[in-house]
């Protein structure tokens, strides 16, 4: 907790688990569950960068963008959606990689089940929708090779 910014610190003085701060409350060594759990909740609150969840996260060695992504794949895709369109590339590209690696589409968050899909990262359904430059991006980071994109 050594590294929150004084805007995090003051956020955090304002969090509290059975009327206790949050670094107080860890300091009595609840258990690794009942992090878990509370860690989940503040998430579903304030999305994976939330600053509960993050110090919560950090207690368990937890990484905050997986778990959002395994409890909560389709709100993921949105955030990773939103975080691409605000040019914030390496959140969009943590929560796209934890995405694949759950094998939920990264475009739209719904569970993957062909092999081209999981392979890719992108479903069937989204895969002509997604614009072609990521297209082709995609197919050359699956393929190994630079491909062409394909006429919309």
């Amino acid at each position: 907790m050594a590294d929150l910014t004084d805007d995090e610190r003051r956020i955090l003085a304002r969090c509290t688990i059975g009327g206790k701060p949050i670094p107080e409350w860890l300091a009595t060594s609840p258990g690794p569950d009942r992090v878990h759990s509370l860690m989940i909740r503040w998430m579903d609150r304030g999305g994976p960068r939330s600053v509960p969840a993050c110090v919560l996260a950090g207690h368990l060695g937890a990484d905050t963008v997986r778990v959002y992504a395994e409890n909560w794949p389709r709100k993921a895709a949105k955030l990773a959606e939103a975080a691409r369109a605000r040019g914030d590339q390496p959140h969009a590209e943590r929560l796209h990689a934890a995405l694949i690696a759950l094998m939920f589409c990264a475009n739209c968050g719904r569970p993957l089940e062909d092999p081209v899909s999981i392979e890719r990262g992108i479903g069937p359904d989204c895969w002509g929708r997604i614009d072609p430059q990521w297209r082709h991006a995609i197919a050359s980071r699956v393929t190994g090779a630079d491909v062409l994109p394909e006429a919309s």
